[in-house]
């Protein structure tokens, strides 16, 4: 006999309400996914057309994922009905199913966008970067600000290098405005440098260990985060 979970009255009515807006939170690998192609089986038995249906998630994988699961609970359901007004229902599902959108958040604009180049103001060829694609377009990125830097002579350089930093030491808070294009990034107002006149000679003491059980080239695998922190830190001293 198997006990009822604690909450299967909230995922029942995720399958069952589908006449209402639901906001549901859990953690990883508690049946989210399960319960959203539950709901999206019974809105097809509740006779909403698969043309109507939208599912949206974070990664190509996980579209794919979606996508198979939904295929697979559709015939399902068709093979367990024996009523023939419901198989018609999801034969004709199943029959439309490409119909069906289930992509990415990227894709989902991009397929509005499409339908709506004009009033957006875009190129109706456009194409959406893949991660790969984006990753070199911020790196290019980036090798061009420096570049425009050093040939321009900006004092920004003079002022990185007056600050004992680097240019790529900022190359991490690129990153973080990279990923999130909600952040703005604010400069405060200059004032007095830190005193770490009492820090820094444990600072010193412990860069003196560490360093030398960095090593001198390159891992295989790269550098993990304490070794490049540690190689950064020793840099700046």
């Amino acid at each position: 006999m198997t006990s009822e979970l604690r909450d299967q009255a909230q995922r029942s009515r995720i399958r069952e309400a589908i006449d209402r807006n639901l906001l549901v939170e859990a953690a990883a690998g508690t049946g989210k996914t399960t319960s959203l192609v539950q709901r999206m089986v019974a809105l097809i038995a509740a006779r909403t057309s698969v043309e109507r249906i939208c599912a949206v998630t974070f990664t190509i994988k996980a579209a794919a994922q979606l996508d198979q699961r939904f295929q697979n609970a559709l015939e399902e359901a068709l093979r367990k009905e024996s009523d023939p007004a419901a198989r018609d229902l999801f034969e004709r599902a199943l029959a439309r199913l490409d119909a069906c959108f289930i992509g990415t958040i990227h894709a989902f604009c991009s397929r509005l966008l499409r339908e709506r180049p004009v009033e957006a103001g875009l190129d109706p060829g456009f194409e959406e970067m893949d991660e790969a694609q984006d990753e070199a377009e911020r790196a290019e990125s980036w090798r061009r600000y420096g570049e425009r830097l050093f040939t321009e002579g900006s004092p920004v350089l003079g002022r990185i290098l007056d600050a004992g930093m680097e240019l790529e030491d900022l190359r991490g808070a690129y990153e973080i405005l990279c990923d999130n294009g909600d952040v703005i990034s604010v400069a405060a107002p200059e004032g007095p440098p830190p005193d770490l006149s009492r820090v820094r000679p444990r600072l010193e003491a412990f860069l003196d260990r560490t360093i030398a059980a960095v090593p001198d080239s390159v891992p295989d695998t790269g550098w993990n985060r304490l070794q490049a922190a540690i190689r950064s830190a020793d840099r700046m001293r």
